[in-house]
């Protein structure tokens, strides 16, 4: 995770609303908990939160590569690299996974800690 924060080291950070309410990591560790404490409460949670916990990992994961890459394109630029527009659109489509996709992680962590129990309301045979 320490590797995952320094690739935004030295780059501005587009994230806003709930996204840029926690690091990165935070939003992980929070749903990874609720997700792994509520099976002592309800066999049932765990699948509730499940896919919106794949969603959040895949999300995150996703922004890592993405600041990777800008990372070493700006390293790249400031060295004079000849592929200058290949680089400046590395940059520019990390910016936007971060202002368009990555906001979307701290939804996903709402859903997993306060959302679950909305998806198990209906009594099976509603569903029939």
């Amino acid at each position: 995770m320490e590797e995952f924060g320094a690739c935004w080291e030295g780059l501005e950070d587009p994230r806003t609303g709930n996204a840029a309410l926690h690091e990165f990591h935070d939003l992980l560790m929070i749903a990874l908990c609720t997700v792994l404490c509520s099976g002592q409460n309800a066999t049932d949670m765990p699948a509730a939160r499940g896919v919106p916990y794949l969603k959040l990992t895949g999300t995150v994961s996703g922004a890592w590569q993405m600041a990777r890459a800008a990372r070493i394109a700006c390293q790249l630029l400031a060295s004079g690299e000849n592929n200058a527009a290949f680089l400046r659109a590395k940059i520019a489509t990390a910016r936007f996974y971060a202002e368009h996709v990555l906001p979307e992680a701290g939804t996903w962590r709402d859903e997993i800690t306060v959302g679950a129990a909305s998806t198990l309301a209906l009594e099976e045979a509603a569903l029939e």
